[in-house]
């Protein structure tokens, strides 16, 4: 029985862990309409989107962190 308890609690626990790991960062296109479309992870630190429009169909924007996704540096 115990067996079981800690089974499901460590189960628990893994899954709330890796939630927390998610958190929203505004990217700032120059498109105020721009949705990050293809988002690229080049290693740990440098990642690249392209900001695409929905609206017009273009994917004219672009942006890059190079801090994991804590900021962003964006441009068309």
């Amino acid at each position: 029985m115990n067996k079981h308890v800690l089974l499901l609690a460590g189960l628990l626990s893994v899954g709330a862990t890796a939630q927390a790991q998610w958190a929203t960062q505004p990217i700032g296109f120059p498109n105020s309409f721009a949705t990050p479309y293809f988002v690229k992870g080049v290693d740990a630190n440098t990642v690249w989107t392209i900001g695409y429009d929905l609206d017009e169909g273009s994917g004219s924007d672009y942006a890059r962190s190079t801090n994991g996704g804590v900021t962003w540096s964006a441009a068309r």
